[in-house]
Protein backbone atom coordinates (compact mmCIF):
# COMPACT_ATOMS: atom_id res chain seq x y z
CA UNK A 1 0.00 0.00 0.00
CA UNK A 2 1.28 3.18 -0.81
CA UNK A 3 -0.02 6.86 -0.10
CA UNK A 4 -0.15 9.30 -2.62
CA UNK A 5 -2.52 12.25 -3.91
CA UNK A 6 -3.65 12.56 -7.01
CA UNK A 7 -0.22 10.72 -8.60
CA UNK A 8 -1.34 10.64 -11.80
CA UNK A 9 0.83 13.49 -14.17
CA UNK A 10 4.39 15.26 -14.16
CA UNK A 11 3.65 17.52 -11.61
CA UNK A 12 7.05 17.46 -10.00
CA UNK A 13 9.81 14.33 -9.38
CA UNK A 14 8.45 13.08 -5.95
CA UNK A 15 4.89 13.13 -7.98
CA UNK A 16 6.41 11.19 -10.96
CA UNK A 17 8.25 8.79 -8.30
CA UNK A 18 5.31 8.43 -6.36
CA UNK A 19 2.88 7.56 -9.50
CA UNK A 20 5.77 5.35 -11.23
CA UNK A 21 5.91 3.34 -7.58
CA UNK A 22 2.07 3.05 -7.69
CA UNK A 23 2.14 1.58 -11.15
CA UNK A 24 4.86 -0.89 -9.77
CA UNK A 25 3.36 -2.17 -7.46
CA UNK A 26 0.11 -3.00 -9.72
CA UNK A 27 2.30 -4.65 -11.87
CA UNK A 28 3.94 -6.91 -8.91
CA UNK A 29 0.96 -9.50 -9.64
CA UNK A 30 0.47 -9.23 -5.63
CA UNK A 31 -2.80 -8.13 -3.88
CA UNK A 32 -2.58 -3.95 -3.84
CA UNK A 33 -4.93 -1.55 -2.31
CA UNK A 34 -3.41 2.36 -2.73
CA UNK A 35 -4.88 4.81 -0.21
CA UNK A 36 -4.58 8.68 -1.16
CA UNK A 37 -5.30 10.82 1.50
CA UNK A 38 -4.58 14.43 1.36
CA UNK A 39 -4.71 16.79 4.50
CA UNK A 40 -4.61 15.35 7.42
CA UNK A 41 -6.98 17.45 10.10
CA UNK A 42 -3.79 17.42 12.83
CA UNK A 43 -1.84 19.63 10.37
CA UNK A 44 -4.22 22.57 10.76
CA UNK A 45 -3.14 22.72 14.49
CA UNK A 46 -0.09 24.93 12.88
CA UNK A 47 -2.93 27.27 11.83
CA UNK A 48 -3.69 28.35 15.56
CA UNK A 49 -1.68 31.24 15.96
CA UNK A 50 -2.43 32.51 12.61
CA UNK A 51 -6.63 32.14 12.93
CA UNK A 52 -5.91 33.40 16.37
CA UNK A 53 -4.54 36.57 15.63
CA UNK A 54 -7.58 37.07 13.03
CA UNK A 55 -5.48 35.81 10.26
CA UNK A 56 -7.07 33.44 7.15
CA UNK A 57 -5.53 30.55 6.14
CA UNK A 58 -4.98 30.12 2.43
CA UNK A 59 -4.53 27.20 0.35
CA UNK A 60 -2.32 27.64 -2.80
CA UNK A 61 -5.10 26.97 -5.30
CA UNK A 62 -8.26 29.02 -5.39
CA UNK A 63 -11.54 27.16 -6.00
CA UNK A 64 -9.89 24.02 -5.39
CA UNK A 65 -12.13 21.97 -1.99
CA UNK A 66 -9.58 20.33 0.25
CA UNK A 67 -10.43 17.17 1.90
CA UNK A 68 -9.10 16.81 5.55
CA UNK A 69 -9.28 13.57 7.55
CA UNK A 70 -8.00 12.24 10.44
CA UNK A 71 -4.79 10.16 10.33
CA UNK A 72 -6.60 8.14 12.71
CA UNK A 73 -9.58 7.65 9.76
CA UNK A 74 -6.72 6.50 7.47
CA UNK A 75 -5.73 3.84 9.55
CA UNK A 76 -9.48 2.08 9.75
CA UNK A 77 -9.43 2.17 6.14
CA UNK A 78 -5.85 0.43 5.96
CA UNK A 79 -7.14 -2.12 8.43
CA UNK A 80 -10.27 -2.91 6.63
CA UNK A 81 -8.57 -3.00 3.52
CA UNK A 82 -6.39 -5.76 5.13
CA UNK A 83 -8.75 -7.29 7.00
CA UNK A 84 -11.32 -8.24 4.40
CA UNK A 85 -11.64 -9.12 0.99
CA UNK A 86 -12.86 -7.17 -1.54
CA UNK A 87 -10.61 -4.37 -1.64
CA UNK A 88 -7.88 -6.33 -3.88
CA UNK A 89 -7.19 -3.90 -6.79
CA UNK A 90 -9.04 -0.36 -5.49
CA UNK A 91 -7.24 2.98 -5.42
CA UNK A 92 -9.04 5.68 -3.34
Amino acid sequence: MITVTRATGNVGSEVVRMAESENLVRASGLDWTILRPSGFMSNALQWVPQVAAGDVVRAPFAGVPIASIDPSDVASVAVEAFAREGHQGRTG
